[in-house]
């Protein structure tokens, strides 16, 4: 089995804890995206800047991190969307936040 790059692995650690807020940089065919399913870009795409969401589980199998999105129900998956695993190998992932919250008295 091939070892996954560092930076997947540290997500799929860091969800079993909370969800996490991570950018990815955005591509015409974003906006298209079928059922949610994020493309890997073609090499004649631009980039049009990072956007952010809020990842909330994986796949090891389909080999995605699964994300609510902020533009609606409409797009996707009623909201949700599947970043391929190949953008930490393309390196087309920006920011990755953690957030560490605790509740008094829980």
């Amino acid at each position: 089995m091939k070892k996954e790059h560092a930076g997947i692995e540290n997500c799929i650690n860091a969800l079993k804890y909370s969800p996490l807020v991570l950018s990815f940089m955005l591509f015409p065919s974003t906006r298209t995206a079928q059922k949610g399913l994020i493309p890997i870009p073609k090499p004649y795409e631009k980039g049009l800047g990072f956007h952010s969401v809020c990842v909330h589980g994986y796949s090891r199998e389909k080999r995605c991190f699964n994300f609510l999105n902020s533009w609606g129900r409409e797009w996707g998956d009623n909201g949700n969307g599947y970043l391929p695993f190949e953008y930490f190998e393309l390196n087309l992932i920006g920011e990755i936040m953690i957030l560490n919250v605790s509740i008094k008295g829980k």
